[in-house]
């Protein structure tokens, strides 16, 4: 599932990901994980950064934001 893919994503890199959650309970998620979890109102972030796809991972890449979706 995509949270299970959040969760491998934040073991591979040692929880410096900060998870943005478009659909579901935020809070549910927080407390199971007991980490920040972030929640896309109305869909602003994603439309500004043209994410079409979710799962995402948006990593910077110098000056540029690299969005990769994740299958």
């Amino acid at each position: 599932t995509q949270i299970e893919l959040a969760q491998r994503e934040l073991g591979a890199r040692k929880g410096k990901v900060k998870p943005i959650l478009t659909g579901g309970s935020y809070l549910d998620l927080m407390r199971r994980w007991k980490l920040a979890v972030f929640y896309d109102q109305q869909g602003n972030l994603t439309t500004k950064l043209g994410i079409r796809q979710v799962p995402a991972l948006v990593t910077q890449d110098g000056r540029r934001l690299r969005i990769d979706e994740l299958l």
